[in-house]
């Protein structure tokens, strides 16, 4: 009886260590949360149809909707902005818990033409650029967006290029990348965007995978951020 009086508190004891050790023991570490800042571009020519019978605009919608929902809904946060000749943020909160819900938000807030023709990138790289400032995790800045540029003035590029500068200065940008980009206008996206390096990703209507985007946000968010 003795034997099995001492067995049983040995047992107890070397419950109550496993206990307090779980307890007690730091959880393995989750990283950091991320940020995804995207413009999408609601012109008529990511609106046309293309041979296969679907439109560049739903190619972009897809592809965001899968890039979002990918994200932890509970710590990741996204903001989207619509871009015609304005640029008009709709979306600014953590990352969607339905992808499908998303992409209906998204298909709703995209389907009204825009009442001018188009397309004007300047005001979103300039808005992303300011809004990416104030964030210290893990940013990726993305447009979805064949690319054309329709307002060729001065103060536009202008535009373009100091948001180009903000990006490049800012540590906590981890990717800039362009989705949808016509391969017509990729030499004058490097060149506006230089500054940033191999940060700018350009990818054509059909490399629409945001895979690569997720696993460098991935794995950034295990990095240790400067402040």
């Amino acid at each position: 009886m003795k034997n099995n009086t001492l067995s049983f508190v040995a047992v107890a004891v070397v419950i109550t260590s496993l206990i307090t050790f779980a307890v007690l023991r730091p959880s393995a570490p989750q990283g950091s949360a991320v940020r995804l800042i995207a413009g999408i571009d609601t012109s008529d020519s990511v609106r046309d149809q293309d041979t296969a019978g679907g439109t560049l605009l739903g190619r972009c919608i897809a592809c965001l909707a899968r890039l979002s929902a990918r994200l932890d809904q509970h710590r990741d946060r996204v903001t989207i902005i619509r871009i015609d000749r304005e640029a008009r943020e709709f979306y600014d909160q953590n990352a969607p818990r339905s992808r499908e819900k998303f992409q209906w938000l998204l298909i709703s807030e995209t389907r009204p033409a825009a009442k001018v023709g188009g397309t004007f990138p300047a005001k979103f790289w300039a808005k992303a650029a300011e809004r990416a400032q104030g964030v210290t995790v893990p940013v990726a800045v993305c447009l979805f967006s064949d690319s054309d540029n329709d307002d060729l003035s001065a103060t536009a590029r202008s535009e373009m290029q100091h948001a180009a500068k903000l990006l490049a200065d800012n540590p906590h940008v981890v990717a800039v990348c362009c989705y949808g980009a016509h391969s017509k206008n990729w030499e004058n996206l490097r060149t506006v965007f230089a500054p940033l390096g191999d940060r700018l990703q350009l990818r054509g209507p059909e490399e629409m995978d945001p895979t690569p985007l997720l696993s460098q946000l991935e794995t950034a968010r295990h990095r240790p951020q400067a402040r």
